[in-house]
């Protein structure tokens, strides 16, 4: 244990020592901040034109927005809204139905605990970041109108900084199930509603990737310029392994530290933009997003690791790299899918799926409340999996296959697998 935390000291000081890596850790949220402040910018221009509730141009092109009101709020419709800027509807499946023939551009559902929780819901054919502000504010207006009873008070609270908290928007897209699309509790509204699976998508895939890469890069660097023979008179192979994907997992604990702080920053800071509300995980989400980082970086990093043991060079090993990550590729190729459609067959089997779950499962339970079986279904197969490929990355960390110039290729790959089966 002793050698195997030296190595881990090695690696988690030789990967901080590297400029790369904290450009590429500061980078990547000094990127999303610089996006938080630039929309935010452009979101303020846009909301002091784009209420046709005070300005006559943006009036001629206010979209047509329907309503579910199931808590029984709206009575009448103020006299300075026009009438075919906004239309009732009995039901949802009638609103869908009207949206679907073009009659309404969205529609908005009041729900029952409206008085408590302030929560609308807007349903829309497509995705638009700041195309529905117009007919939310029309919304807001209505809802605020009939609540006090009073046109006047309605529009003065509307005109007030920061009054849209009082109304939590969440956005979803026409074609999502209602029974298979509940929100997940603590779930963000309107544009966060949509832009959080991606950031907990390409959050998650970067930690993996980059992650894995570190082990990769680490054994075949030391395998080219021959040090692993040094470290081998004096290591065993499973120690240099298990030291390696300790130290690489303290570095991706770090980075996740700071990505998460830089993340909290833009919540905190962007939550006018990010549809006016403070969103709060879902029970037990952090604890989760632990485990699936932790867990999917064992079987990565060690699925690498063997890939780096095996290849002569890191120009061979990154060749077979994409093949070990394919599964983590999948869910962002079908990020869509899992966005809209949370609770589909494919969403499902993609999170259930031990190789590709760190990712799917964790974008699914920002849309959506996951079902904790299949939580614990998929923990327990992602556990399985990294649990796997460590036993058999360690049996590849052996003198001979470190020490082997042989090329790497597939058949040699069986070869070892097999051998290492009898070891």
């Amino acid at each position: 244990m002793h050698n195997v935390l030296l190595v881990a000291i090695h690696e988690l000081k030789i990967t901080l020592g590297r400029r790369s890596f904290w450009l590429m850790t500061f980078i990547f949220p000094i990127a999303i901040l610089g996006f938080n402040v630039v929309t935010q910018l452009a979101t303020q221009g846009l909301t002091e034109t784009a209420d046709p509730l005070r300005d006559p141009q943006a009036a001629a092109s206010a979209p047509a927005i329907g309503y579910v009101d199931h808590a029984g709020l709206i009575r009448q419709i103020p006299a300075d809204v026009p009438a075919d800027w906004i239309h009732a509807f009995a039901d949802e499946p009638q609103a869908t139905a009207a949206l679907e023939a073009g009659e309404v551009d969205q529609y908005v559902v009041v729900a029952p605990d409206f008085v408590e929780t302030g929560r609308m819901e807007v349903i829309s054919r497509e995705f638009a970041l700041f195309g529905s502000e117009a007919g939310q504010n029309i919304m807001r207006y209505v809802v605020a109108a009939n609540l006090l009873d009073s046109e006047g008070v309605g529009r003065a609270i509307l005109a007030t900084e920061g009054n849209t908290r009082m109304i939590r928007n969440y956005v979803r897209l026409a074609s999502e199930g209602d029974a298979e699309g509940e929100p997940a509790d603590g779930a963000p509204g309107g544009a966060m509603d949509m832009l959080l699976p991606y950031a907990v998508m390409f959050i998650l895939f970067f930690i993996l990737t980059s992650s894995g890469g570190y082990v990769l890069q680490s054994v075949s660097a030391e395998k080219e310029n021959r040090t692993v023979e040094v470290l081998l008179v004096s290591l065993r192979p499973r120690d240099l392994m298990l030291g390696k994907v300790l130290g690489l997992g303290a570095v991706s604990l770090l980075q996740l530290g700071v990505w998460l702080v830089a993340g909290g920053l833009v919540l905190g800071q962007g939550a006018s933009f990010l549809g006016d509300v403070q969103w709060t995980p879902p029970p037990g989400f952090v604890v989760y997003a632990v485990l699936y980082m932790l867990l999917g970086f064992l079987a990565y990093a060690s699925a690498l690791a063997a890939i780096g043991a095996l290849a002569p060079s890191l120009r061979e090993g990154a060749q077979f790299q994409m093949l070990v990550l394919a599964p983590l590729i999948v869910p962002i190729m079908l990020n869509f899918v899992l966005i809209q459609e949370p609770n589909g067959t494919l969403s499902v089997v993609l999170s259930l799926f031990p190789a590709s779950a760190p990712v799917a499962m964790l974008m699914r339970m920002t849309a959506v409340t996951v079902p904790f079986w299949q939580i614990a279904v998929s923990l327990a197969g992602l556990a399985l999996l990294a649990y796997l490929l460590v036993v058999l990355a360690g049996r590849f960390f052996r003198a001979d296959t470190l020490l082997s110039g042989e090329s790497m290729r597939l058949g040699r790959f069986v070869q070892e697998f097999r051998r290492a089966r009898t070891a």
